[in-house]
């Protein structure tokens, strides 16, 4: 089943593996002997309708969490049961993939207004006068 994450993308539900380990955190004396922690690998190949520059985005904001097999690894041990936390990485999956596929904003170029300026060269100004005025001889037995 093709799940979307953004305008034209989708995943594929199926193309997920998931894994099993030890996990650290809540649980007791039973987080020792259960698996809980589940590891989500998926190939960033499966990925429909990515386009060359979305591609590119996505190396560039997950390069640490992709693999040298080109799989996108995501952990999750929130909860104490392995169905808990293979929702969890599901979706913290897909969070992933449309956050590193928005567009990022066009910076805008600005300017810092003449009164900001003359106001912080005014206040400059004040300080050191008032440190000025402490250094000059006081307290001094010369």
């Amino acid at each position: 089943m093709d799940i979307r994450v953004a305008a034209g993308v989708y995943i594929d539900e199926a193309a997920c593996r998931f894994s099993a380990a030890h996990s650290s955190g809540p649980g007791g004396q039973h987080v020792n002997t259960s698996n809980s922690k589940v590891i989500l690998e998926y190939p960033l190949d499966a990925i429909k309708g990515l386009q060359a520059g979305q591609r590119q985005r996505l190396y560039d904001k997950l390069g640490n969490r992709i693999t040298a097999a080109g799989m996108l690894r995501v952990v999750s041990q929130r909860g104490r049961s392995q169905w808990r936390n293979r929702r969890d990485a599901f979706q913290k999956l897909q969070d992933l993939l449309a956050g590193a596929l928005k567009e990022p904003k066009k910076r805008k170029a600005t300017r810092v207004p003449s009164a900001q300026k003359q106001s912080r060269l005014m206040h400059k100004k004040k300080r050191a006068q008032i440190k000025k005025t402490r250094s000059k001889n006081i307290g001094r037995d010369d």
